[in-house]
């Protein structure tokens, strides 16, 4: 796989953590504190119960869409992601590749990550790499494919991981609020990063946000659209005047 895709998808990938929020101490199930809310609806659970809550339900979960922009390395990117587990993701990646502006179709099923090479994205590389223009008539609209593990973590597992680190801290303090509407809570970080958690049903994640920095949102909950490789006759591999 070429260096100048790997570095690209690599660059995008680490985005969808944001580098932010981290709980320790969580535990399967709902915590106790946390269960007993529901008796006592006009007091809000703490921010570490909640936020323990938030990291259960992540990984219980089979699927979920994640979009947003953040900054990472001075770089501004857009993420619209649908995840499946274990490591099947669909969606788009939109950011400064190999200096030009372009937005990456990304797939990963069935242990392979494809990335479309549409006329931007071509045109990137072939200024990088001094590939004709004249090629784009044979690759443009090709899936490149690769290993899985070649693009980097991307699966919702990783996702996890990157998302709940443990040297962060949970400030104490609940705020209760919404995001589009639905009811939410807001737990902080000693980071300045704010986590938003649905306040009925499965205290999913709704929402990361860091100021001056981005924000993700989280949905599609179980819900995601089954993802499944591109035809075969759509997938190349890198050729070598680009790798």
């Amino acid at each position: 796989m070429g260096r100048a895709i790997l570095a690209a998808i690599a660059t995008a990938a680490a985005v969808t953590g944001l580098g932010a929020c981290g709980v320790s101490g969580a535990s399967g199930g709902l915590p106790g504190s946390l269960r007993a809310a529901y008796f006592a609806p006009t007091r809000a659970p703490s921010a570490r119960a909640l936020a323990n809550a938030a990291l259960t339900a992540l990984k219980s979960a089979r699927s979920v869409r994640i979009a947003g922009g953040v900054i990472e390395e001075g770089k501004r990117l857009h993420v619209d992601v649908g995840f499946i587990k274990p490591e099947s993701l669909s969606g788009t990646l939109s950011g400064s590749f190999e200096g030009t502006q372009a937005a990456l179709r990304v797939i990963v099923a069935g242990g392979k990550a494809y990335v479309l090479l549409d006329k931007a994205f071509f045109s990137a590389l072939a200024k990088a790499h001094g590939v004709p223009a004249s090629a784009c008539s044979r690759l443009c609209g090709k899936y490149i494919s690769a290993p899985a593990p070649d693009f980097g973590h991307f699966g919702l597992k990783d996702l996890t991981n990157s998302m709940f680190r443990e040297r962060y801290k949970i400030r104490p303090g609940v705020t209760v609020t919404s995001v589009n509407g639905q009811p939410a809570y807001r737990v902080s970080y000693g980071h300045g990063t704010y986590l938003y958690i649905a306040r009925n049903g499965t205290h999913y994640p709704l929402e990361v946000a860091k100021p001056g920095r981005g924000m993700l949102t989280f949905t599609q909950w179980n819900n995601v659209s089954p993802i499944t490789a591109p035809p075969a006759s759509r997938v190349i591999s890198l050729p070598d005047e680009i790798g």
